[in-house]
Parts: structure tokens; C-alpha cells; sequence
């Protein structure tokens, strides 16, 4: 289960993922990846820069937009999360998972109004 403040940096990390999701056939696919790219991706600890370092054959878009937001725009700082913590859930969730999480973060982003926290709270995932 993800706590409010993973979900605030998840939705900051894909401010305006309603457009490629509503655009692009690909989007959705890419971002969410199959049960390969999931069982594959490896999140390893950090590195000696206290970066978070991934391995593995393949990770799905997702965990690349999640590891780009916390590692170049300290996200995980602004939301007082624990980075490679937020990474090992998304790894956990199921594509399934992955795909009802991107929708209804992109749906927020396409209301964009007065109860954006409250609707990202309000969040199952």
C-alpha cells in the first residue's frame, strides 16, 4: 500500500501523464512494462553517491520516471519519502497494479482542481 506522500511524489513525477496517455497508443505499455520487466528490474541499494542504483535486464518506464524524479529532482526530499523503499513497491505491483495506479494518477492530473490531495489520498493502490 502506497502512504499519501508516495503517492504525491508518484503524481509529481508524472505531472501531465493524462496527455502521452490519451495521445499515445504507446504510453500505457511502456509505462507500465509486463511481468518480464517487472521480475527482471533490480533496485540494489545506493551507490557511494547514496544514489539509488538499478540493475537488471529491463525496467518498465515507470520505475525510470520514478528513479529520474527522485535522483535529478529530489522528490523523494520535497515528499519526505523514502526512495528506494517507493521503488520496491512499484516493482511489487503487478502490471495490473501499475496500469489502474498511471490512469488514476493521470486522471487527477487531467482534473487538476481543488481536491488533487484529496483524490490522490483517496487513492487504493
Amino acid at each position: 500500500m502506497l502512504t499519501n506522500n508516495e503517492k504525491m511524489l508518484i503524481a509529481d513525477a508524472l505531472n501531465g501523464c493524462c496527455m502521452p496517455l490519451e495521445h499515445d497508443p504507446q504510453y500505457l505499455s511502456r509505462m507500465v512494462g509486463d511481468a518480464s520487466a517487472l521480475r527482471d528490474a533490480r533496485f540494489d541499494g545506493l551507490d557511494a553517491q547514496q544514489r539509488i542504483k538499478l540493475t537488471g535486464v529491463v525496467c518498465c518506464g515507470l520505475e525510470h520516471e520514478l528513479y529520474d524524479a527522485i535522483e535529478l529532482d529530489d522528490l523523494a526530499s520535497k515528499w519526505n519519502v523514502d526512495g528506494a523503499a517507493l521503488l520496491d513497491k512499484v516493482a511489487a505491483m503487478t502490471p495490473h497494479e501499475r496500469t489502474r495506479l498511471l490512469r488514476c494518477v493521470a486522471e487527477v492530473w487531467q482534473r487538476n482542481d481543488a481536491h488533487f490531495a484529496r483524490d490522490l489520498e483517496g487513492l487504493d493502490v
